[in-house]
């Protein structure tokens, strides 16, 4: 994940729809989106977002994809 596929307002639909809870924090979005950004690129496996609940910031994982090997 980078700046250009971050959406600073909107949890990424996918990881909305598909990921798993990690933690709910009572912290603003701001830091949400730092907390998450930095999990994301320290992680091999999982990309992270966020979303409110109940005004708590709800972080979630969706685990990557693997990318597809180029058989040519």
């Amino acid at each position: 994940m980078n700046d250009v596929d971050f959406d600073y307002d909107k949890c990424r639909d996918d990881i909305f729809e598909q990921g798993e809870f990690v933690v709910a924090l009572d912290i603003p979005k701001i830091q949400a989106n730092a907390l998450c950004m930095a999990l994301t690129s320290k992680s091999e496996t999982y990309d992270f977002d966020w979303q409110y609940t109940a005004g708590r910031v709800c972080i979630r994982q969706l685990k990557r994809r693997k990318p597809v090997k180029d058989k040519t």
